[in-house]
């Protein structure tokens, strides 16, 4: 039985990091400024800790260290719902060219499946990662709850990232309607666009 959806969970995580940042800027702030913490001296009654020989500044270090592992153990602990099989022989990128800007123009397919059991996915927007996308999607990718979907996608992403008809290996990021991002590995061949060469008839 699941106790907390996904989204719960993260916002469950969000509020965690957002209190222990809220408490260390203050902390800090305090000691910088060579107060005596007497707020947080009240603790020592729940915390005996502060009463040993323990330094505060030790003690604040172990916590916040202890706090982001837990949070990279929270996180590591949750399981991706997109999953994409890849049509490996369409998926390419080439260099196009907007004016003197040049973008990668990236060719995704493959099957996408969105595993959660009760939840729509909306795809808003789709990049590689190390760029951004430097157009929209035509149209948003309406993933339905447990189903799965052949999509066939083209991308325009910025900067490019390697000399033309080289391979990318890397992840692709999807961003959904709660702005998650959620990666997929993928290997794309590197295409070089054919210049057309007009040659005049005049001799």
């Amino acid at each position: 039985m699941r106790l907390l959806t996904k989204e719960w969970k993260e916002r469950l995580e969000k509020i965690c990091i957002g209190v222990f940042t809220a408490i260390a800027v203050v902390v800090l702030g305090a000691l910088i400024k060579g107060d005596e913490l007497k707020g947080l001296s009240k603790l020592a009654a729940i915390l005996r800790i502060l009463n040993s020989g323990i330094p505060l500044w030790l003690f604040l270090i172990v916590l916040v260290a202890a706090t982001l592992g837990g949070v990279r153990w929270f996180k590591s602990g949750r399981r991706e719902i997109i999953h994409i099989q890849w049509k490996e022989e369409h998926c390419l990128w080439t260099v196009a060219h907007n004016g003197p800007t040049r973008w990668m123009q990236v060719m995704l397919s493959g099957f996408v499946t969105n595993s959660h059991p009760d939840l729509e996915l909306i795809i808003t927007s789709i990049y590689l990662e190390g760029t951004k996308p430097a157009l929209s999607l035509y149209e948003t990718i309406q993933l339905p709850a447990a189903h799965v979907c052949d999509e066939h996608l083209t991308l325009m992403v910025e900067p490019v990232l390697m000399p033309e008809g080289a391979p990318f290996r890397g992840n692709v990021i999807l961003v959904d309607q709660f702005q998650r991002k959620h990666k997929a590995y993928i290997e794309l061949k590197g295409h070089v666009a054919q210049s057309t060469v007009v040659q005049s008839d005049a001799k």
